[in-house]
């Protein structure tokens, strides 16, 4: 009875996007605690249980207000995962081996106990969020954890545009979610997002999670299944402020893994440039 009740638990795994506003700078208490409220809403709402949140890339302070409260973000974020009994992913600045500053996604368990820690390997130098200049650097390590069944990675925001950080999560890790929060503004590169991101689920047989800020120039948070066509279509939202859960199923996984089998072993071939 044990073992059967431990498979039915395996078999989904709900995970949600939480859409909120970009904080104002000046008010980083106000930010934390329309966060933990956005989380334990949904939560006290009808419906099944979510197995994990996810906020936007460096949220819940965002990009304008002071990143030294950490420690109380750390916090405020364990408090609500007992809560509400779920992982929770927060986005918050870290510190390199050499002490720079990283833009770093942490996963703290009901329990307190943090079950990863990811440093963003791609730092955008680019569009409208270059972060470069505001002095993040570069992480080195792909990241991964464990979650009631399921193998779950992290890739943030232009992450996704570089194919090795997906397939070494893939492949290497053997995981079965992405998670990507973002903080993805309508410039130049926003149109490629739901490319990209549909291009690495279906490669990798993967579900992809993508996490945005609302408001009229972010937007679109995304849950994509491991397969798309016109019957397996992306779940989007708009721009407003909001939770979408998407409903990871194994069944549904093996079935693609099966029928489309892209996740392969890395080929090795030689290279001929004539």
């Amino acid at each position: 009875q044990a073992r059967g009740f431990f498979l039915a638990l395996m078999a989904e795994l709900r995970v949600a996007a939480v859409q909120l506003p970009l904080p104002a700078p000046g008010d980083p208490a106000g930010a934390v605690a329309a966060a933990v409220e956005a989380v334990s809403s949904h939560a006290r709402s009808e419906g099944p249980p979510v197995d994990i949140y996810v906020l936007p890339e460096l949220s819940p302070l965002g990009y304008g207000n002071d990143q030294d409260v950490g420690i109380e973000v750390q916090c405020a974020m364990k408090r609500v995962a007992t809560e509400v009994n779920a992982a929770v992913a927060f986005g918050h600045a870290g510190r390199g081996p050499h002490g720079h500053p990283t833009i770093r996604h942490t996963v703290v368990a009901p329990d307190g106990v943090v079950l990863a820690a990811y440093d963003k390997i791609h730092v955008c130098d680019y569009g409208d969020c270059s972060e470069t200049a505001m002095g993040f650097r570069s992480g080195d390590t792909a990241v991964s954890f464990s979650w009631r069944g399921w193998r779950v990675g992290l890739v943030i925001c232009a992450d996704m545009r570089y194919p090795e950080l997906a397939r070494t999560l893939c492949c290497d890790h053997g995981c079965d979610i992405i998670l990507q929060p973002t903080a993805f503004a309508r410039d130049i590169s926003f149109r490629t997002w739901k490319s990209f991101r549909e291009t690495r689920a279906v490669e990798n047989s993967v579900y992809w999670l993508g996490v945005n800020y609302s408001g009229r120039r972010f937007g679109c948070s995304s849950w994509t299944p491991p397969w798309v066509d016109e019957t397996h279509e992306p779940e989007v939202l708009g721009t407003e402020p909001g939770v979408l859960v998407g409903v990871a199923s194994r069944i549904e996984l093996e079935r693609v893994r099966r029928e489309l089998p892209f996740r392969r072993p890395r080929s090795s071939y030689h290279s001929a440039k004539l």
